[in-house]
């Protein structure tokens, strides 16, 4: 079930970051209690992730992209329609929308061109 704690308390959700990645703990604060969601990410990416270190992410060769995306057909071809959807109704905002496999392999990727321009200045992008 998702937290109904909105609207985001940012400084208190940047404060319980911090708090998880220097002790891997989660702790309410000023009665505020994150987004369930929010918590499963941080642990399923904390042993993987450095944040403090830069993100050095592999890029896939072509031939086994090819065969991740042809594993992932239906995937992408039912994607894209609600991709361009998203776009559109967020076109302006310098932002990107991704669509990536369970690895975190990114199959897909669109959205404003400032908004692609930072992945891939951050190294990020299909494949």
């Amino acid at each position: 079930m998702l937290s109904t704690a909105y609207p985001v308390r940012q400084e208190i959700l940047e404060h319980l970051w911090r708090t998880f990645t220097e002790k891997r703990e989660i702790l309410s604060l000023d009665d505020y209690e994150p987004d369930p969601a929010v918590v499963q990410s941080w642990h399923r990416c904390a042993p993987r992730l450095d944040p403090k270190g830069q993100p050095r992410p592999t890029v896939l060769r072509a031939q086994s992209l090819a065969a991740i995306r042809k594993a992932h057909t239906d995937l992408i071809t039912i994607a894209i329609p609600y991709m361009e959807d998203i776009h559109q109704f967020i076109e302006g905002s310098a932002c990107a929308i991704v669509l990536a496999d369970g690895t975190g392999c990114i199959l897909e990727l669109m959205g404003d061109e400032s908004g692609v321009l930072r992945l891939s200045l951050a190294g990020l992008g299909i494949g």
